[in-house]
């Protein structure tokens, strides 16, 4: 319920109850009423000394009366917060009342003009304000640079589409050090890179609107260490979901880094999200998987996944689920648990049943010995047979820088054109090793 009508209603159930609001000078410091003269003034003058909360959207036909927007700004100095809501005729002289006077208290200013587009001049915001935490402008343009608020903590500018150069904007971020939120809306930026100490900054990416074809970078330079917050990394790769994004067709996940996690997805010859992650390696299938679920994935996309070692056979699962329309598949260092889980569930559809192009890097393919072989070889051998009577035939196999025989290429040449990178001069009777150049593009 709002203020004004819950200090109505108190102030009517008895004299008593009246007298105990009129002595209880907060029970008026939140005033709304700025239309009705009579009104505004009778709570400012009973709020006493007590700061302030200001609030004005009014209905189209309102106006702000002068002698309450005088009355007002006279009070700035224990103003806390102001939300107005005004046309462009009437947000200018209102600000600029009083305007030598500081608000040493005011933490919070929303401004929202009624007609886009308005452009006042930093001067305007000049007033010394040394408490300002939050500040949002929608409709409004800044035609030059605004002063430093070093105690800013959210920045919202709705819609930005000119107005504030890309330098003013740049200082003001500079000169706030402790903003833990932005909102900005530009919609022709083309790059946008985010490099921050902690990963906790990634929540900015939940409230950046840019065009959808934007390259978006983000790394955090310090470990991060428990369960991390993926819901602005989430965010801003959902996005390439909507109506009109990109189309894509490669998308790395790497989790082979020293300490750090990458993501790389792109369209083309263009990189559209790249994100450089240091985290606790136990959070990559985590990690993965929510990046995974987020992304859509085209008909003909292709999808690369390096290391990953602590990953189950059920977390690879879950991931090639969220894959469904893969066609081209890298796996590079990966454990057993990858290749098991590409096998066909007893009651449910294989995975990736679009795949038709496996490329293995740097895997141990070695041949078990027992009649009971549960091998990396004996996997693959198995995958490939199981597609082939599936009708879902996996047509080529590359084989780099992976420990395997010779014969045992031999036996997958009759499921698949396999590509290896055997050399002649090696012995057939070895595991080779050879040191190619895969995947060096990537």
């Amino acid at each position: 319920m709002e203020s004004h009508l819950t200090v109505g209603f108190v102030a009517e159930v008895c004299r008593q109850w009246r007298e105990i609001v009129l002595a209880s000078p907060r029970m008026w410091s939140s005033i709304s009423y700025l239309s009705q003269a009579d009104r505004a003034l009778e709570w400012l003058k009973r709020s006493k000394a007590v700061p302030l909360q200001i609030f004005f959207h009014p209905r189209p036909s309102a106006t702000l009366p002068n002698q309450v927007a005088e009355a007002v700004m006279m009070e700035i100095g224990r103003i806390q917060e102001f939300n107005i809501c005004l046309s462009p005729h009437n947000i200018l002289p209102f600000l600029r009342l009083n305007e030598a006077a500081s608000a040493p208290l005011l933490e919070q200013i929303t401004l929202i003009s009624d007609s886009p587009d308005f452009s006042i001049s930093p001067e305007t915001l000049c007033r010394d304000m040394p408490s300002l935490r939050r500040l949002e402008l929608v409709n409004i343009r800044i035609s030059s640079e605004l002063s430093p608020f070093p105690n800013l903590e959210s920045l919202k500018i709705i819609p930005l589409t000119s107005g504030i150069e890309a330098t003013s904007l740049l200082s003001l971020l500079h000169s706030s050090p402790k903003l833990e939120e932005i909102e900005i809306r530009l919609p022709n930026l083309s790059n946008i890179y985010i490099g921050a100490n902690a990963l906790g900054v990634s929540a900015i990416l939940a409230h950046i609107e840019c065009p959808l074809d934007a390259k978006v970078t983000f790394e955090n330079t310090d470990p991060h260490h428990g369960e991390p917050d993926l819901s602005g990394l989430v965010t801003i790769c959902g996005r390439l979901a909507k109506t009109g994004s990109p189309p894509l067709d490669f998308v790395l996940l790497d989790g082979s880094l020293d300490g750090g996690f990458q993501l790389n997805v792109r369209g083309g010859d263009r990189t559209y999200i790249l994100l450089r992650l240091r985290v606790e390696e136990r959070y990559y299938p985590m990690l993965g998987l929510a990046v995974c679920s987020a992304l859509p994935i085209k008909h003909n996309s292709t999808l690369m996944m390096e290391g990953f070692g602590e990953m189950t056979q059920t977390e690879w699962a879950n991931a090639f689920r969220s894959w469904e329309r893969v066609h081209t598949l890298h796996l590079v260092d990966i454990n057993i648990g990858a290749l098991m889980a590409l096998m066909k569930p007893s009651s449910e559809d294989p995975p990736l049943s679009k795949l038709h192009t496996l490329y293995l890097s740097f895997c141990h393919l070695s041949r078990g010995r027992g009649s009971n072989d549960r091998s990396e070889f004996h996997i693959v051998k198995n995958l490939l047979e199981e597609r082939k009577h599936l009708g879902i035939p996996i047509t080529k196999v590359s084989i780099k820088d992976c420990t395997i025989l010779k014969e045992d290429v031999d036996d997958l040449m009759e499921l698949a054109d396999i590509d290896w990178d055997y050399d002649d001069g090696g012995s057939p009777e070895e595991a080779y090793w050879t040191d190619s150049s895969f995947g060096s593009d990537m």
